[in-house]
């Protein structure tokens, strides 16, 4: 199935897609962390598990199993003071 990956921050570092946009195709069933995890050749500075995820503008949980043509993205989680 297709689904439309953003990855935001430093996760794109190295990403040839435009703005950070990538078409993945993965398996049915495909959760959020086994599609950060697919994209770790292509995007090697994304860690799905160090990562805010979001979809429609809502955070979501990593084994939220995926509906083809969604769009996920993935923002790096930091602190500093």
């Amino acid at each position: 199935m297709q689904v439309r990956v953003g990855l935001h921050g430093w996760y794109r570092t190295g990403v040839d897609g435009a703005d950070g946009l990538l078409e993945v195709t993965v398996p049915v069933g495909s959760d959020v962390l086994a599609v950060a995890e697919s994209l770790r050749e292509q995007a090697p500075m994304l860690d799905g598990r160090a990562s805010l995820v979001m979809i429609d503008g809502r955070k979501v949980e990593l084994d939220l199993v995926l509906e083809e043509g969604q769009e996920v993205h993935y923002y790096p989680i930091f602190s500093g003071g």
